[in-house]
């Protein structure tokens, strides 16, 4: 229920200050998966959900979000298995550089075995 709460303060928030949240599709898609669970867990705040679909709006119905999740969930997956890791390749660690052990040696630190330097 805070996550609800929240999502329904933050979007009121943005609103006052100019902002719109219900063009976010991350922020859509929260709060339809907070419908979601309220229905799964049997919350029937009617305050709280009316908050929640009003975020949301007529214009988009809730299966395309939730159809998106689970694709994007499974790429994530995928990227996972793939990279070994859910980072971007900006993120990604590749061999250390020789500057880069000399740094991490200077700090004090060891790396690995001699014959990897």
């Amino acid at each position: 229920l805070n996550w609800a709460r929240f999502l329904i303060d933050a979007d009121l928030s943005c609103r006052k200050h100019g902002i719109t949240t219900r063009k976010w599709f991350g922020f859509c898609s929260r709060a339809c998966e907070v419908i979601e669970d309220c229905r799964k867990w049997g919350i029937g705040d009617a305050d709280l959900i009316s908050g929640l679909k009003e975020i949301l709006g007529k214009s988009t119905p809730p299966s395309f979000y939730k159809t998106l999740r689970l694709i994007d969930c499974k790429y994530i997956g995928l990227k996972a298995r793939i990279t070994g890791g859910r980072g971007t390749s900006s993120f990604r660690m590749g061999p250390l550089t020789k500057e880069q052990k000399i740094l991490i040696e200077n700090m004090g630190l060891k790396i690995g075995s001699k014959k990897n330097r």
